[in-house]
């Protein structure tokens, strides 16, 4: 057996002046599910690499030093990439690799052509 059992979701915070926050989260894969596989259905459940990290229920990265300004940030943070590791489990739900494409959902904007000003929406 493989000693990299868990997986860790990498992702990060792009703010209105392209500064980037990087994170991640480390899940169970008690499955032993290909990381190649679940990081193509991540990929296929969001668009354009973008989720609600609160809705995912991973920890938000927005700068300490710079508040979040509403009127010139957005909530979305960019999902980066899976892989293999042999840390151990850092998400605060103990949830498993495979349970994360169909909880990470898709964002809709109520108003396409002004995502920075339109809402967010989860289906």
């Amino acid at each position: 057996m493989d000693s990299l059992v868990n997986v860790e979701f990498q992702y990060l915070y792009r703010d209105a002046g392209n500064f980037k926050n990087f994170g991640s989260v480390i899940f169970a894969n008690r499955g032993g599910i290909d990381v190649a596989s679940v990081e193509e259905a991540i990929r296929s459940a969001i668009f354009e690499n973008q989720f609600d990290a609160a809705s995912l229920k991973v920890p938000e990265l927005f700068f300490k030093e710079f508040p979040y300004d509403p009127e010139l940030d957005h909530p979305l943070h960019e999902f980066a990439g899976l892989i293999a590791t042999d840390g151990r489990v850092t998400d605060a739900h103990r949830r498993d690799i495979a349970d994360i494409p169909s909880q990470i959902g898709r964002i809709i904007w109520d108003d396409p052509l002004k995502p920075l000003g339109g809402s967010l929406h989860q289906s």
